[in-house]
């Protein structure tokens, strides 16, 4: 990092502490933001916050609302996430899931980072397009937001002359004290995941709460709406667009929807032939097949039996 950025970086985190500080030294502060204290000012649309780690003192575990960023500018900070001790670098970047819980130890006067607050809103408005163009795994853009506490990624950007540069851009718009410009923010990030996403050997660490947390959406709406579901309108209800979900279900789930729907329609149409004194024809027109030729050789298929033949043997 430039050399005279790196050092009003150092004044301005000194000058914070001692702010804080008073005489006591190594005194613990933590200062509490409200995602409504770092807007924009513009109704509805949130604002990235970018400012420097406070030095000297040690952060407790601790969680938040909001994904969070850490770049390295010098030296070295070492986070506590669950049972591991992660050791950032010079030109390493910590991405830390909404939920993630975290512990910082004690830094010195060397070590210098800069931290970005991500509101899980402006994130999410970011995901359509990250979701279309990035290498970034799929599933890790998901598990960011979900509920998970272990959900992590290292990414070693040293020498990455792309990164280094937005890095600095952003480091400057806090020595300039331009943080009234959240536009600059907010397109040097989606910059940096477009280059993120090309790091080789990043570090995941990822939860699989959210991903639960969508199989179980994506199941309840196939309950309920089985007759008349389509991938379309699942992908509308999750917020996904319809691609996506099929790659996600593939990815999450190792089938497609057409199967997890087509499953769950047979799985109805037996109950209802068991269970119930509906024709044949009503079955299929209430679990939503207009082919009944179609649905005879799937059920035959499925049961190794015709529907009235599968009907008779749950009567005996």
């Amino acid at each position: 990092m430039n050399a005279m950025l790196l050092r009003r970086l150092k004044e301005i985190s000194l000058e914070r502490y001692q702010s804080v500080s008073g005489t006591e030294p190594r005194k613990l502060h933590i200062q509490m933001r409200h995602m409504a204290e770092l807007s924009t000012g513009q109704t509805g649309v949130p604002s990235v916050y970018a400012s420097v780690h406070g030095r000297f003192d040690a952060f407790p575990p601790h969680t938040h609302d909001y994904i969070e960023m850490m770049y390295v500018c010098g030296g070295s900070i070492r986070h506590v996430l669950g049972s591991e001790t992660v050791v950032l670098r010079e030109g390493d970047i910590l991405l830390l899931g909404r939920a993630a819980r975290h512990a910082i130890e004690p830094t010195e006067e060397q070590d210098v980072g800069v931290n970005l607050i991500i509101p899980t809103d402006f994130f999410a408005s970011l995901l359509p397009r990250l979701r279309e163009g990035l290498l970034l795994p799929e599933s890790l853009l998901d598990d960011l937001l979900g509920e998970g506490e272990d959900t992590y990624t290292v990414y070693h950007t040293k020498g990455i002359l792309p990164i280094e540069n937005l890095m600095e851009s952003i480091s400057y718009s806090i020595v300039s004290g331009h943080m009234n410009e959240p536009f600059v923010l907010r397109e040097s990030l989606g910059l940096l995941f477009c280059y993120l996403s090309a790091v080789p050997d990043a570090q995941y660490h990822r939860s699989d709460a959210y991903a639960q947390t969508i199989q179980k959406q994506l199941m309840s709406y196939i309950r309920t709406s089985y007759r008349t579901a389509t991938l379309s309108e699942a992908a509308a209800q999750l917020g996904f667009s319809s691609p996506y979900l099929c790659r996600w279900i593939r990815s999450h789930m190792g089938t497609t929807f057409k199967t997890l729907l087509s499953d769950h329609r047979f799985t109805v149409a037996g109950e209802l032939l068991r269970g119930t004194s509906c024709t044949v024809e009503q079955v299929i027109e209430q679990v939503g097949y207009e082919n009944r030729s179609y649905f005879h050789q799937q059920f035959c298929r499925r049961y190794g039996m015709t529907p009235h033949a599968y009907r008779q043997q749950g009567r005996r």
